[in-house]
């Protein structure tokens, strides 16, 4: 079994938590895709000296559920069941999606690796708080919210920009949460008329 030390390193490499990379191959080798084997130094000590992640070859009559032919061109793969929602995008590095306000605000001042740690970030924080809430539908607030952590960088106040933008996008989702969801008790709007 691959430690949490592996983990991790593969973690930082894909720009996701530990904790997803363990639950991920946790599955995979569930289902028998992969073996991970720790490996023992053979000079006598028998410490661990690293481990092994192992793919396994698939027979083609243990494979279920697979299509036999590829979609055609104009057939959709991901397709969005709320056709209200339109996301205005740029194609980012590793072929992710950020949303275009995000992308612009982050592009002039960090490299693609430390924007992928940033743009995780925010979407960590985000979903702490509600994962329904989107950037796109509060567009006003969190470009607000990740300028301000950018002045702060330019500064030299901020030293870790991804914890930085946890907090914020944290923070802003907190409000719009707030916002949407609890609503002003009677007593008050008597109080105020």
């Amino acid at each position: 079994m691959a430690t949490e030390e592996d983990h991790q390193k593969i973690a930082v490499e894909l720009g996701i938590s530990r904790k997803t990379v363990t639950r991920a191959c946790q599955q995979l080798e569930s289902l028998g895709i992969i073996q991970q084997h720790e490996l023992k130094r053979h000079n006598g000590d028998r410490r661990r000296s690293s481990n092994a992640i192992v793919f396994i070859r698939l027979e083609p009559s243990k494979i279920e559920n697979v299509p036999t032919e590829c979609p055609k061109e104009e057939t959709p793969l991901n397709t969005n069941n709320n056709p209200k929602i339109t996301l205005d995008t740029k194609r980012g590095f590793r072929g992710d999606k950020i949303p275009a306000f995000i992308y612009d605000a982050l592009s002039p001042f960090l490299s693609e690796s430390a924007m992928y740690k940033a743009y995780s970030a925010l979407l960590r924080g985000k979903a702490a708080i509600d994962r329904t809430i989107t950037f796109e539908s509060n567009e006003g607030l969190f470009t607000d919210a990740i300028l301000s952590v950018i002045n702060g960088y330019k500064r030299g106040v901020v030293r870790s920009i991804s914890a930085v933008l946890y907090t914020v996008a944290f923070d802003t989702a907190a409000q719009i949460y707030r916002k949407e969801n609890y609503k002003v008790p009677d007593w008050l709007e008597i109080a105020t008329h």
